[in-house]
């Protein structure tokens, strides 16, 4: 039951949609977008596909069915790309990854806030970034204070999701975790989820 409940959120996710783009080749165990050093999106979906009745091509002309109308109503064909599709060896997972040409949108087509940016540029667009803490506590002290930072980057996101950075994380929110070197897990939240990085 929980695999099935899975599954349809996954198909409801990719009917809607998901993210990312790096062309890099990346193994994750688990769905993860990852923002690449030029602000680029992709998303990497992971979900557990052993049943004989799950349709993989039935589930892959919805999703491209899905990104050719999001393309076509937006007036671009590479707005949002179907990179990769198919199973793991041994058929358990399905693996996809979706390129999205800028945060926006991957935020769109989630109907979710997905922001990448400058740290002015999220103050100028009038997201508050209190309560945030350093990612690593050795290296709180060297940190230059939130309210001081102008050109490092943010991204904001409103997803329970991992989120791989190109780049060095400094400050997250109370919901994210840091998982290793530039990847963090986003826990539930009731506002926006944090992580600044450079």
């Amino acid at each position: 039951m929980k695999k099935a409940r899975m599954l349809m959120a996954a198909c409801a996710l990719l009917l809607m949609l998901t993210a990312c783009g790096s062309s890099e080749n990346k193994n994750y165990d688990t769905t993860t977008v990852y923002i690449g050093k030029d602000q680029e999106v992709s998303e990497y979906i992971v979900e557990d596909f052993d049943k004989s009745y799950y349709n993989t091509e039935e589930l892959r002309q919805n999703i491209e069915q899905t990104i050719h109308e999001y393309n076509e109503k937006n007036g671009a064909s590479d707005l949002v790309v179907l990179d990769q599709y198919g199973l793991s060896g041994d058929s358990a997972k399905l693996n996809v990854r979706i390129k999205y040409k800028n945060a926006k949108d991957y935020g769109s087509i989630h109907n979710r806030e997905f922001f990448v940016g400058t740290v002015s540029e999220a103050k100028e667009a009038g997201f508050v970034l209190d309560g945030l803490h350093a990612a690593q506590a050795q290296s709180a002290k060297e940190l230059t204070p939130v309210e001081q930072m102008t050109q490092e980057m943010i991204v904001i996101c409103e997803e329970e999701m991992d989120v791989e950075i190109g780049g060095d994380i400094l400050y997250i929110s109370d919901n994210v975790s840091l998982k290793s070197s530039g990847l963090v897990t986003v826990g539930e939240s009731d506002t926006y989820s944090v992580i600044i990085y450079q």
